[in-house]
């Protein structure tokens, strides 16, 4: 398997416990206990003292000094009381059996009731005060407890979070994009930073928090450390180690960076808060799992795969813009290698049928300069032959080959033609086009006649990463709108396809008529 595929299998298997572990610390407790056809949930300190449930409790206090039992059952009706608790209450209550907790119905005891409406304090006076304390709500629909519907109801959750996460975290892409364009360079941090601030406002409004009772700024304490620092955690993992990592191993580490830094910081900053509100209250019940941590867990797990798939979402178009750039790529370096193909074989042809003509036209005058002539042009080919598939050379093979030419040409004018080469030994390593410098020696020889003479000469220098190649000429001047002939034609072609925007070519009239050209270096140069 690759590792793509093993990733992959570890998500899943990572979301699957996680889903089950948050199912079962949530449900176990509503595993129902059937007593005469009703069934209880067993509840603890927490649920006795929260304000908003729906349904009756029934709890059992025990005070072992004064040997008493009391029974309290919860009014339903606290929309009407606010903060406060209505608690049916029986005091000199005898409970011979413990079944009759269960069966309210019983006649084996007697009470008297009485009405109290409970403050906060009061409240958590009689629960926290409590060191035995039992209690039961009554459920209101048949539980079925069961693996497989735990997982069912908390992957669909945790699919829904992820969801809802990928889609705030690419809207904050998008926005902060947008904003980084027309803005400055740092928007998109700085807008990252806003939406930052704005969830820990959010998590504040809605107050979920694993103790009881808690302070709105020990609140805002626990979502800062939780958040603030797990946003700095992040920013340092992705600045200092991610660079260095391959995409699928990158991305591993910043989910279980934003996964597990978050959860650290989350139970760091539960710390601080709870510190903070134990300080100003006698008595702090902490909450079961159910009653916060599930759901901030939950919303962990939701960064880390909001921003995974946002991740895999960003990695896809550009995998798919890459791909549509390779195949013009493609197509673009099959059409350049047709057409230097068959500039490579019009070049041949052209220079072959300049020179037939000399050895024709000095056949019937001068047979040992024929001779010479064709075994010169044998050489030429025998050289352009051997290299046929490459299409570019170092400048010391192109003087090779155009010293076999200058012999041909040399056949032809003989001490007319004057030849100097001023090469640094630098460029020569350098790398050019095949058959460009030929035809600009090939030209200068054409067009550089003055008083019956022809002086010609090559210079090259290597300054930085750039090959600068002059061809001088004693002929007069380009005229002012040069029309460049079937080499020079060949000769921009051949820079234009094998180093675009990576080549210069000018005709400079003065001080000295010649023709520059410079061919911008890159790893090709041997030194």
């Amino acid at each position: 398997m690759n590792k793509a595929t093993i990733y992959t299998v570890l998500l899943f298997l990572f979301t699957g416990l996680l889903a089950f572990l948050a199912a079962y610390l949530v449900e176990y407790r509503e595993i129902a206990i059937e007593r005469d056809g009703l069934q209880f949930a067993k509840v603890g300190k927490a649920e006795l003292v929260e304000s908003n449930r729906q349904h009756p409790i029934m709890f059992i206090i025990t005070d072992e000094a004064a040997s008493e039992k009391r029974l309290y059952k919860t009014n339903t009706d606290t929309a009407a009381i606010g903060n406060s608790w209505l608690l049916h209450r029986t005091t000199d209550m005898t409970l011979a059996n413990k079944e009759l907790f269960w069966n309210a119905n019983s006649a084996d005891f007697t009470f008297q009731d009485t009405l109290h409406s409970l403050s906060v304090d009061e409240r958590f006076a009689i629960v926290g005060g409590a060191s035995n304390i039992e209690g039961m709500r009554l459920l209101q629909h048949r539980v079925e407890p069961g693996l497989w519907g735990f997982i069912d109801d908390s992957l669909f959750v945790f699919v829904m979070l992820s969801g809802i996460a990928f889609f705030v975290i690419w809207l904050i892409d998008f926005l902060g994009f947008f904003a980084g364009q027309f803005i400055h360079p740092y928007a998109q941090k700085g807008f990252q930073i806003v939406c930052l601030v704005g969830a820990i406002a959010f998590l504040g409004i809605t107050h979920i928090t694993t103790w009881m009772p808690a302070s709105s700024h020990a609140m805002l304490v626990r979502n800062i450390v939780f958040l603030g620092f797990g946003y700095a955690l992040f920013q340092y993992v992705l600045q200092r180690f991610v660079p260095k990592l391959d995409f699928l191993d990158g991305e591993l580490v910043k989910f279980v960076t934003i996964f597990g830094g978050l959860l650290i910081f989350y139970f760091i900053g539960n710390f601080i808060g709870h510190s903070i509100d134990a300080s100003s209250h006698d008595i702090i019940i902490p909450k079961p799992l159910r009653a916060g941590s599930h759901v901030m867990i939950g919303l962990m797990f939701a960064f880390a795969m909001g921003n995974l798939l946002n991740n895999l979402r960003k990695r896809w178009l550009f995998l798919r813009a890459n791909n549509r750039l390779l195949k013009h790529t493609k197509k673009e370096s099959v059409a350049a290698k047709a057409e230097l193909k068959a500039l490579q074989g019009s070049i041949n042809p052209h220079f072959l049928y300049n020179a037939l003509n000399s050895i024709a036209s000095l056949a019937k005058t001068d047979a040992e300069k024929t001779e010479q002539m064709a075994l010169s042009l044998s050489s030429f080919y025998q050289y352009v032959t051997n290299k046929e598939a490459q299409h570019t050379s170092t400048l010391a093979e192109e003087l090779e080959m155009v010293q076999h030419y200058l012999d041909i040409e040399k056949v032809r004018f003989g001490e007319r033609l004057h030849i100097e080469m001023d090469c640094s030994e630098a460029s020569l390593a350098c790398i050019m086009p095949r058959f460009t410098l030929q035809p600009l020696v090939e030209n200068a020889i054409k067009y550089g006649f003055k008083e019956d003479k022809i002086e010609v000469k090559i210079v090259s220098q290597k300054l930085e990463n750039q090959l600068q190649l002059q061809v001088f000429d004693s002929g007069k001047a380009f005229p002012e709108h040069l029309v460049m002939g079937f080499g020079l034609q060949h000769v921009t072609k051949k820079l234009r396809l094998l180093f675009p925007e990576q080549h210069r070519l000018e005709f400079v009239h003065s001080p000295e008529k010649h023709v520059f050209i410079s061919v911008t270096q890159e790893t090709l140069i041997k030194h």
